[in-house]
């Protein structure tokens, strides 16, 4: 079976260990290889659980939120965009290939988790 793609994995390799810092870990990860190699994956902590995900497609990458509740899985439309929900809303103008563009944007990503992980432990 053919590997999840190469900026997927760098993604998820630089946002675990942030996670892990912050008290969360791998709670479940899909990988779809018939659906143009898209995946996901999500952790949790203690009342959060965050979900990282890779869309073959579009070739983008993107995380969202939700509150959790016990062990319960998160409630349909509980999850909220890290960062701006327009690019979860919309297909991204670019396409993310190893190089460049795909450290930028892992690193959008990084700085957008940590600042809402932030704010989240100040409520």
């Amino acid at each position: 079976m053919p590997e999840p793609d190469l900026v997927y994995r760098k993604a998820r390799e630089t946002l675990e260990p942030v996670l892990r810092n912050h008290g969360f870990e791998l709670a479940a990860e899909c990988y779809y290889p018939e659906a143009f190699g898209s995946a996901h994956a999500e952790f949790k902590r203690t009342g959060l659980r965050v979900r990282l995900v890779w869309d073959g497609k579009d070739r983008w990458l993107w995380m969202s939120y939700a509150p959790q509740e016990g062990d319960a899985h998160p409630k349909p439309g509980t999850y909220r965009s890290i960062g701006s929900p327009a690019e979860e809303a919309s297909t991204p103008a670019l396409v993310l290939r190893d190089g460049p563009t795909a450290e930028r944007r892992i690193r959008q990503l990084t700085d957008q988790l940590v600042a809402v992980l932030d704010r989240e432990a100040a409520v």
